[in-house]
């Protein structure tokens, strides 16, 4: 599941400060308009604001107007550069599926890793199946059991059953 990343101000003038334009992107989009997130987003995102970044990824990524996958990759790129879990989670998940990007095992489980080690379920979860089904990593139900128990500890209920389940 895709979940943007709400900034907790709410203002309804314009204004400057980063969390009241991210605030405002959301209220846009809560509204169907996309060119005024866009419009209050991208100066975050071009300053470097990974909140910016992953919100952008994400209306690319999600939203039928402006739908658009190598934008969607490129957002979540940067934002996973900065450090957001969720952005590395995304482009792990687009480059498992080939969305956006050439399809790459491998670089998967890199962004997978990178969230994963940041206790973030849904990668440790998608990191597992990348050790049980020997993608982009030598093939290994240990350490796929592991991931899937991590993934169990925060709450991922399909990491539980996976966990339950491999031998």
């Amino acid at each position: 599941t895709l979940v943007f990343s709400l900034a907790s101000c709410h203002s309804t003038d314009l204004t400057n400060t980063p969390d009241q334009q991210l605030d405002q992107g959301f209220e846009a989009v809560k509204k169907g308009d996309y060119k005024t997130a866009l419009k209050l987003w991208r100066p975050l995102a071009d300053q470097g604001d990974a909140r910016a970044q992953y919100n952008l990824g994400l209306m690319y990524r999600n939203e039928n107007d402006i739908q658009n996958n190598v934008e969607a990759a490129k957002w979540f790129r940067k934002a996973a550069e900065n450090g957001d879990v969720k952005a590395q989670h995304n482009l792990g998940m687009m480059y498992t599926k080939g969305d956006g990007v050439e399809q790459d095992y491998a670089e998967a489980v890199k962004w997978y890793r990178k969230a994963a080690d940041k206790e973030y379920a849904m990668a440790q979860f998608n990191l597992g199946l990348m050790y049980r089904d020997g993608e982009g990593v030598k093939q290994n139900r240990t350490v796929a059991k592991e991931w899937f128990g991590k993934a169990c500890d925060n709450g991922d209920k399909k990491g539980c059953l996976y966990y339950k389940k491999l031998k």
